[in-house]
């Protein structure tokens, strides 16, 4: 009986349903999803990510929303303080009974400028931009191309001693692109807002706490946490593993959910898995998030 209820809730929700955007809450785990500016921000010269989402199967079952996403990017820097970021994605998003389907194809760039001495305390200003190809479908209905832009912006601070902080914010869909074959429905700009920190507490353990808000009329969802990181060696972050706690409100669904994570960093390659739990939403909806990451050092590319 919830089952029916559920899927009924989503038949009626359809057009909601087209207007708002997929959303991971390993948003670390997918840095050109979070933020086009973040295309190239890492350390290193490439970087592939894959995550996988699955909601709510424990009560959807079979017509779990599942959301797949892919990229890669890669930096050039262009002299000791100035780097391009240049990078590529991919999402398959499906939800539901109704088998509406989203995909896209963005291509992202991004110019970065380091302030100050890379060994030393210094800072970073980045701004990027995103343009995707994009296509969205249902069952019985005939599937619409469109065109979608969207910028981000970043600072970060990095100490010499361990300490960072990064603040970051993003327009997606600044064209506001047309998602209805009579061009009626224009799919809302979403207002992208996270801050993140790095805060050592002793020569192997650090906490990360961070905070991220999403506006998408009529949708807000906002996610507050924190990681632990133990490194398993004092000089790099090449070999670590994660352990953290998410609070999620403002959910339309549902008001509050709560999330544990774990990381495991092995030199080139980084593995994550998130569990959540929504009590107050059909007897405790749950969800799955699956993370995969293979870094290529500087020197090797």
């Amino acid at each position: 009986m919830k089952h029916f209820l559920l899927i009924s809730f989503f038949l009626i929700s359809f057009h909601c349903l087209k207007s708002q955007d997929a959303l991971f809450n390993q948003f670390d785990h997918a840095p050109l999803a979070l933020n086009p500016a973040l295309t190239g921000e890492l350390d290193g010269r490439l970087r592939l990510n894959s995550l996988y989402r699955d909601h709510w199967r424990n009560v959807l079952q079979s017509d779990a929303f599942k959301t797949a996403y892919i990229s890669a990017d890669r930096r050039h820097e262009f002299s000791k303080n100035t780097y391009l970021g240049v990078g590529v994605s991919g999402i398959f998003d499906r939800a539901g009974s109704i088998n509406f389907t989203n995909t896209g194809i963005g291509l992202n760039t991004s110019l970065a400028r380091i302030i100050g001495n890379r060994e030393s305390n210094f800072h970073v200003i980045s701004i990027g931009v995103e343009s995707k190809l994009a296509s969205i479908s249902s069952q019985g209905t005939q599937t619409l191309r469109y065109f979608d832009l969207s910028i981000g912006g970043l600072y970060k601070y990095q100490s010499v001693k361990g300490f960072a902080i990064e603040i970051g914010g993003s327009i997606f869909h600044i064209n506001t692109p047309n998602i209805s074959p009579l061009g009626t429905n224009e799919l809302t700009r979403r207002i992208s807002l996270y801050a993140r920190a790095e805060i050592p507490v002793h020569s192997k353990v650090s906490i990360l706490p961070y905070f991220t808000y999403n506006s998408q009329v009529p949708h807000e969802f906002s996610l507050i946490g924190n990681n632990v990181r133990f490194k398993l060696d004092e000089f790099n972050n090449l070999l670590f593993f994660e352990l953290g706690y998410s609070y999620l409100a403002g959910l339309d669904f549902v008001n509050v959910g709560h999330g544990l994570r774990g990381t495991l960093r092995f030199k080139r390659f980084r593995l994550g898995i998130q569990g959540e739990i929504y009590p107050k939403f059909f007897e405790g909806a749950r969800s799955w998030e699956f993370s995969f990451a293979y870094f290529i050092d500087k020197r090797e590319f």
